[in-house]
């Protein structure tokens, strides 16, 4: 497998390197270390000035890849650092591709650009614009844990999910990794205020609960398939139902359980201002933890 990890010296930066370098990577793996030499402006015609910034640029790159590469020292990976200039996120995408990149690992917020949300500018175009999954890792991912690795896995059967699924099972996770997969069942009058719901008369009431069992009934099967699909992936594998909004369940299960990263899957749809799906957005940017991002090609 092929990573891609994107490293600007800052701390998120660091804490995605940390956080990457106790996955089990083996022989036949590659990882990628690249780090981006902004372009620099503001200096008019003075070529002379822009040339001494961009040495210095240049000679902290390599500090910042040389000091990336000694987190990885004892992996079994094939190891390779890049030094680019340009605009991050767009040399970001192009060295994925150059590079033929299963999967980026960002930081959540980094040196360069207005945050958006908790994210940076940077970590979020990367998010929205890639064509392979993305793991954006916040801190405190970045401090080695001695417990093992706990991963919440959001599905409710569609594509997306299913590609989120796909990119989980090929992910090095160390193999004592504790996987928990829950389905959010909604409810048709969720968005109804509680002061009108006496409105709502009895036969109402027993249609929806009817829905809501039936759609129980349907989240249990699809969790047992997903419980076989990942036996034998993970040390152990839990499912759960829980009813509610999506993003805010997905958001509290991973605080209850103390998940290190959650994994979720994207429509792929960038609609207003370029963002994400409304749920996976949502889970992006509040999540107390990493974020495994994978969208359905476009």
């Amino acid at each position: 497998m092929n990573y891609l990890l994107a490293t600007d010296g800052s701390e998120y930066s660091k804490a995605a390197a940390l956080f990457l370098s106790g996955f089990d990577l083996v022989e036949g793996d590659h990882l990628d270390i690249l780090h981006v030499i902004s372009q620099p402006g503001g200096f008019g015609e003075s070529y002379e000035h822009y040339d001494r910034l961009f040495r210095v640029q240049q000679k902290l790159g390599e500090k910042i890849l040389d000091e990336t590469r000694g987190y990885f020292k004892t992996t079994k990976a094939a190891v390779a650092v890049h030094l680019y200039q340009g605009y991050p996120y767009h040399e970001i995408l192009q060295a994925a591709k150059e590079n033929n990149a299963d999967i980026i690992v960002i930081g959540s917020r980094g040196l360069m650009g207005v945050e958006s949300f908790l994210l940076g500018s940077v970590t979020r175009k990367v998010a929205i614009n890639a064509p392979m999954p993305v793991l954006v890792v916040k801190p405190p991912q970045g401090e080695q844990v001695t417990r093992p690795l706990r991963v919440l896995f959001a599905t409710d059967g569609s594509p997306c999910a299913k590609k989120a699924a796909a990119a989980l099972h090929c992910l090095a996770l160390p193999p004592s990794t504790e996987l928990t997969v829950i389905y959010v069942t909604g409810s048709p009058l969720g968005d109804i205020p509680e002061r009108f719901a006496i409105e709502i008369d009895d036969h109402v009431k027993e249609t929806v609960a009817a829905m809501k069992a039936e759609e129980t009934l349907v989240a249990e099967e699809l969790l047992e398939r997903q419980q076989e699909l990942f036996k034998g992936c993970f040390a152990s594998v839990k499912t759960v139902v829980k009813s509610g909004k999506v993003a805010p369940a997905i958001i509290d299960s991973a605080k209850d359980m103390d998940a290190d990263m959650i994994a979720i899957g994207c429509r792929g749809e960038k609609g207003l201002m370029g963002m994400l799906g409304g749920v996976s957005r949502r889970v992006l940017s509040y999540a107390p933890c990493s974020v495994l991002i994978s969208k359905l090609p476009e």
